[in-house]
């Protein structure tokens, strides 16, 4: 962890995540909670408490690997962190520009080409047309995708949008990486490229980076310090090397 005298660039103050079971008007849906994370849920339960008053500050270069087992929150507040949903309860204060690809919710329009996906993307961040012509090269050259660019989406492969969405979020301009599962589609070589990409950022910028995987290789490569979650606390925050071992 970083110096305590220095300034967070996050801060996570008591925030809380309930999700209410019955919004989703589906009968089913607590059985598949049941069967894919939440083993002791019962007919009874009307919510679900993803996050449980979690308080934690980051600092500007810290590379954090976010540790749990399914179920334990972590995709939760990655998308808290994103934007993409906001916390019940408590606060987030950003003091930075979140790049993020999160498994799941990188969501191309599939009848639009690559070229238009990449400026609607960019134009949803915040990035005007001139801005995005100056990134546009290095996202296209990075992602391999440049015969295919004036291709509607729903002509790739997982392997290649999943390729394109990582190169829209490392060369998209900000203080923080939010990654979560996302080199589950893709190739070795492109693997190890995008991680060689990801170190050069960490170390010419400074960035800060949040990453959830469960290939402990690919944490300790990227990744010093490590937050692990345990049904929605967090259980230990330290160096990653310390993480207790279950």
């Amino acid at each position: 962890m970083s110096n305590l005298n220095l300034e967070a660039i996050i801060e996570i103050n008591n925030i809380k995540k309930i999700y209410e079971l019955e919004q989703f008007g589906i009968k089913s849906f607590k059985n598949d909670l049941k069967k894919f994370f939440f083993s002791n849920i019962n007919s009874n339960v009307k919510t679900i408490i993803a996050l449980n008053e979690i308080s934690l500050k980051i600092y500007k270069g810290d590379t954090i690997a976010l540790i749990g087992k399914n179920g334990s929150g972590k995709s939760t507040l990655m998308k808290i962190l994103s934007g993409i949903t906001k916390p019940t309860n408590g606060e987030v204060i950003l003091k930075g520009n979140v790049t993020s690809a999160l498994q799941g919710s990188f969501a191309f329009q599939s009848d639009l080409t690559a070229r238009d996906n990449i400026y609607q993307f960019c134009a949803f961040k915040g990035l005007n047309n001139k801005k995005t012509k100056s990134i546009f090269k290095s996202i296209v050259n990075f992602a391999e995708c440049e015969k295919f660019i004036n291709t509607p989406m729903k002509r790739f492969s997982s392997g290649m949008s999943m390729k394109l969405a990582l190169s829209i979020a490392v060369n998209i301009p900000g203080e923080i990486m939010v990654f979560d599962e996302i080199f589950n589609y893709i190739d070795e070589e492109f693997k190890r490229k995008i991680i060689n990409f990801i170190k050069e950022k960490l170390s010419s910028e400074n960035r800060t980076l949040i990453l959830v995987s469960h290939d402990f290789e690919l944490l300790k490569a990227l990744c010093k310090t490590a937050i692990v979650l345990d049904d929605g606390k967090v259980s230990f925050y330290g160096k990653l090397k310390y993480v207790p071992k279950k």
